[in-house]
């Protein structure tokens, strides 16, 4: 039987206009004929964009239409136990355990992640409503092996989250090999663990350290607002009349309904970002100073009331509202705020390598891909004492790097916005789920127009290429 390519759902218009050139060249170097698909895609997408008539002329596209009610219901029947198991094993314990089967560990955070994006205001759903989440989650790890049956040798998934990890899983069982996406870009994933799409190769990044005009050219750009990452460009050119002073620490919070597991860290010590706030409430009941804990700056276009999630949880731990925790309820330079505070704790993310860049070491509690070059430039607890310890100490020192550890996080970000995000050169306009359709219309517009550019055209055929020839794991800007 000859090769197929799948690809998953998810995949909003504007990134399949880069994505097919993509699969193009790299289903042509595999000599692959053949593409599945998860939905129709879309006609009139197609329609007004004659230059991915190539794709559609050299595949026979197979589609997957939706699922009625009754294919779940007897996935569901089938794999009753397996759906019983996941629902008796949702809980902290499990979720931080690295001693459960990996597979199983994955449907775990697949179902935590869906039933966690489903809450409102906080508030638990129901037995039924996890149940039912959880049943179409193994209905599509069940699609992923009928895929290897149909003998699909490459998927290409929108993201690793939510119900497409229940995907992963399944074809990291069958050995397939997976993409997926992240910040416009594509990587492989490992079939033993995860994978980040900012896992930057040493090579890469040594070739990029030695041009240290060039690295501190963009940091100075970045220190402006005009960086390629329009969240941190917003963030940064925000209320920078606002004055923030005193000795404080930093809090910076992420999006809570958000996914913190497009890499599973199974060695981490708190299983989310609503466990992690928590317990970080918890333990600073015994500080003495001041703690500034600072909104995302997309929570509102996320679509998430910030200042009514951290209510909630401080009136969970404290019966009266404390003097020496400040919520920072309207946007502010995360930059400002870093430069100007003593200790910085955050889950993951852009915000822990910024730190770095400004001489500080963060707190986090995921695994940091920078690690592969560094694990001296952020501190990472091994439990929660630890944490505590962190968290209450008064010795200053130990949460400060060296010159030459700034020169290592200013590096690693430039490769991070620069070399793996493709965002930049697709020149997608970032939005989300709260902004206005014009906004997401004008992305699109964008998208397209720098994608009927020749030049643009072959580079994404070419990555494809790279990427089925194992020359690269990751997408690269070149």
């Amino acid at each position: 039987m000859k090769k197929k390519i799948y690809i998953g759902s998810g995949w909003m218009h504007e990134q399949i206009l880069w994505l097919l050139p993509l699969i193009y060249g790299y289903a042509k170097k595999d000599n692959i004929k053949e593409i599945i698909v998860e939905k129709d895609l879309d006609k009139e997408l197609v329609k007004k964009n004659p230059n991915l008539n190539f794709f559609f002329k050299e595949f026979k596209i197979t589609t997957i239409n939706k699922p009625k009610k009754i294919y779940v219901l007897l996935s569901g029947i089938i794999n009753f136990f397996l759906i019983l198991k996941i629902y008796f094993s949702l809980n902290h314990k499990n979720i931080l355990s690295h001693k459960l089967n990996w597979t199983f560990s994955q449907l775990l955070h697949g179902s935590w992640d869906q039933i966690n994006i489903s809450k409102k205001d906080n508030k638990d759903i129901s037995f039924f409503k996890k149940l039912k989440i959880i049943t179409y989650g193994v209905y599509k790890f069940s699609l992923a092996k009928k895929l290897s049956a149909m003998n699909v040798s490459a998927a290409f998934l929108s993201h690793s989250v939510y119900y497409e990890r229940f995907m992963l899983a399944s074809f990291r069982e069958e050995k397939i090999d997976t993409f997926c996406q992240a910040i416009t870009g594509i990587y492989k994933q490992k079939i033993k663990k995860d994978v980040s799409w900012s896992d930057v190769k040493l090579e890469l990044f040594y070739k990029f350290f030695k041009k240290q005009k060039y690295i501190n050219a963009y940091w100075k750009k970045r220190l402006k607002g005009k960086g390629n990452y329009q969240t941190a460009n917003y963030s940064t050119n925000k209320n920078q009349k606002l004055n923030v002073e005193g000795n404080f620490n930093l809090v910076l919070l992420h999006v809570f309904k958000d996914s913190p597991f497009n890499v599973i860290d199974r060695k981490r010590i708190l299983a989310d970002y609503f466990h992690w706030i928590n317990e970080t409430l918890k333990i600073i009941k015994d500080s003495d100073e001041i703690w500034y804990f600072k909104i995302h700056p997309i929570a509102k276009k996320w679509g998430e009331d910030q200042v009514k999630v951290f209510d909630y949880l401080l009136k969970k731990i404290y019966k009266k509202k404390p003097k020496n925790i400040v919520l920072i309820k309207y946007e502010y330079s995360n930059l400002r705020l870093i430069s100007s505070a003593k200790k910085i704790i955050t889950f993951h993310g852009t915000a822990h390598v910024e730190s770095i860049c400004l001489g500080k070491k963060p707190i986090v509690i995921q695994r940091s891909p920078i690690r592969k070059i560094s694990k001296n430039v952020y501190i990472k607890p091994l439990n929660l004492t630890q944490y505590r310890k962190y968290l209450l100490s008064k010795d200053l020192k130990q949460f400060l790097v060296s010159k030459k550890e700034t020169q290592i996080g200013k590096t690693f970000l430039n490769i991070r916005e620069n070399i793996h995000s493709l965002t930049h050169r697709v020149k997608r306009i970032e939005y989300y789920r709260k902004d206005s359709k014009k906004l997401g219309i004008r992305s699109f517009n964008s998208v397209k127009k720098t994608m009927k550019q020749k030049p643009n055209l072959n580079f994404f055929i070419n990555q494809g290429k790279l990427l089925s020839q194992k020359k690269q794991t990751h997408t690269l800007n070149n």
